[in-house]
């Protein structure tokens, strides 16, 4: 091989070995350009994401909320409240819709009054609203009877359960079962139709309220004799034979000198005599309202203005 020959293939196998070096530096920023492209595409959030994070930085009550509903009325801990602001919002509208005075059962005029109530204790309170004269003394006063209102399906709706007895509703409580808080709307007063009264109760979840249990309790009494005299549901006096209410279900107890007392106890619409008896007995209930033959107010309610207040800083406004 001659020197000029050697010379040449020196030459090609210097020019290969420089390729091939450029070629591997040229792979490397491919590869650091496809990882920054990642990097920034995980950073910067798409459209859609942006859009569900502005939702929910919207939905979000400020972070002063639990000083703002410390200054109403307010059942639970105001501290745990999670209200949205469009739920603040459909408040507000009711309280500005309802005029600040109307009149009570009783005829007289009553200031509109307020209250949130956290009743299951997730954060999401419902509103309660009533007019009320002034407080007599030991929370007697003449009142309307209370509304209540869920946020649901992004409206604020009243809760209107249906009743069966003549007297209707006639009180609101908050029962306690099982560990779990209910609204118990009182349905009918011994003393105004007789031995005849119920009532019904809504979970809250999430500020929405379902029905949950419908209770309807009668009784009678003997009274030396095989009939035994009691009331249905429209307050009407009615009579029956023992035998004819042990046929229909009813329970009955002798006393030492041989009277019958009889009871038909309905849980959602079915006899079920010892479950009434066993929710009767376990049951806390605190009253928030009653307007039967002493009509009182016994939570603390707030007024319409500071409410409004409330609810308007609650909203954003």
């Amino acid at each position: 091989m001659t020197i000029r020959k050697i010379a040449a293939l020196l030459l090609c196998l210097a020019l290969a070995a420089g390729l091939w070096a450029c070629g591997d530096k040229a792979e490397e920023p491919a590869e650091d350009n496809t990882a920054q492209a990642a990097s920034a595409q995980k950073e910067e959030p798409g459209e859609e994401q942006k859009e569900e994070q502005k939702e929910e930085a919207s939905a979000k009550i400020p972070a002063d909320a639990a000083k703002v509903l410390a200054g109403i009325a307010y059942f639970g801990d105001p501290g745990d409240c999670r209200m949205s602001r469009e739920n603040a919002e459909a408040f507000y509208n009711v309280l500005q819709e309802k005029k600040p005075s109307g009149k009570t059962l009783e005829g007289s005029s009553g200031d509109l009054l307020v209250l949130l109530a956290d009743v299951s204790g997730d954060g999401f309170p419902v509103m309660l609203t009533v007019y009320a004269g002034e407080d007599q003394g030991d929370n007697v006063r003449d009142v309307s009877k209370i509304e209540v209102w869920e946020f649901r399906d992004g409206k604020a709706k009243q809760v209107n359960p249906s009743f069966e007895t003549a007297a209707g509703y006639t009180g609101l409580d908050i029962m306690t079962l099982d560990g779990q808080n209910y609204l118990k709307f009182q349905d009918g007063v011994g003393f105004e139709i007789g031995d005849c009264t119920g009532w019904v109760s809504y979970g809250v979840d999430s500020g929405k309220a379902d029905l949950a249990h419908r209770v309807m309790m009668y009784s009678g009494y003997s009274e030396g004799s095989d009939n035994i005299t009691y009331r249905d549901a429209g307050g009407n006096a009615c009579t029956a034979t023992v035998s004819d209410l042990i046929h229909d279900g009813w329970t009955l107890e002798q006393d030492d000198i041989g009277d019958y007392y009889a009871f038909a106890y309905y849980l959602d619409g079915d006899l079920d005599y010892n479950r009434v008896e066993e929710i009767q007995g376990d049951a806390g209930t605190r009253n928030i309202g009653f307007w039967g033959d002493v009509p009182m107010l016994s939570m603390q309610f707030s007024s319409r203005d500071e409410a409004l207040a409330a609810l308007a800083k609650i909203a954003g406004k």
